[in-house]
């Protein structure tokens, strides 16, 4: 990178997270690929119960739940066996679609979620008052749409009947434009955890207990709690 480079990058992400991205480009470059660094974010979200809802078709598209069997599910552009496991743990798919064509969608999962970028097992607690988000997704062509805040608004929806105050997620520390628009609906911080992935073993460094890990295999995946926070 060319020092112009290197001082966008700083100035977009922070000298630390600049510091570890850099890093993970050196290591990438230098395995092919095996070596690497990933760094989440991670926040909490307070469920808007009481924000007004618009129709299901506003904005020129509707947002609905879908299950696996649904058509829509076969655009999604994630490989087929990570759908089918997410499904398969239980987890909600809502997705917002113009006619039969893709615009958006998000993902929710109650009690515990296992990360499948890296090795980690999320846990919300207590469980009937906090959720997991993730793999909120907009097609391009979308991306200055209301179907950002329209997905928020069905999933908020969906998790204030079923009791929930809280929903939690992780965003890359390389994206500080998706953390941005979560602090803009009230996202509040709740840590930051680092994977180093070296082959088949992965270092994972955590906000919290155990706050360090060594994993050679997905059977020994680091577990962190996360606790709402007081209103």
């Amino acid at each position: 990178m060319t020092p112009g480079a290197v001082k966008r990058v700083v100035a977009m992400l922070g000298l630390k997270n600049a510091f570890i991205y850099g890093c993970s480009r050196v290591l990438r470059a230098a395995s092919g690929d095996r070596f690497y660094i990933i760094r989440y974010h991670l926040i909490a979200q307070p469920v808007l119960a009481d924000k007004p809802i618009e129709p299901r078709h506003a904005g020129g598209f509707e947002v609905r739940p879908v299950l696996r069997d649904d058509p829509i599910v076969a655009s999604l552009p994630r490989p087929a066996h990570v759908i089918h496991k997410r499904f398969a743990d239980g987890a909600v798919c809502f997705v917002a679609h113009n006619d039969e064509r893709l615009v958006g969608f998000l993902w929710l999962k109650r009690e515990r979620y296992e990360e499948d970028e890296v090795r980690c097992t999320f846990i919300p607690d207590p469980g009937h008052l906090a959720a997991w988000d993730f793999d909120l997704h907009i097609e391009p062509a979308y991306r200055m749409s209301r179907a950002f805040a329209r997905l928020w608004q069905a999933a908020h929806e969906y998790l204030s009947g079923q009791g929930f105050m809280w929903t939690f997620s992780r965003i890359s520390a390389f994206k500080p434009d998706s953390l941005r628009s979560h602090q803009r609906l009230g996202a509040i911080d709740a840590g930051a955890v680092t994977f180093i992935i070296l082959g088949s073993i992965q270092i994972s460094v955590l906000s919290g207990a155990p706050f360090l890990h060594i994993s050679v295999s997905d059977e020994s995946r680091p577990r962190l709690l996360l606790r709402v926070p007081e209103r």
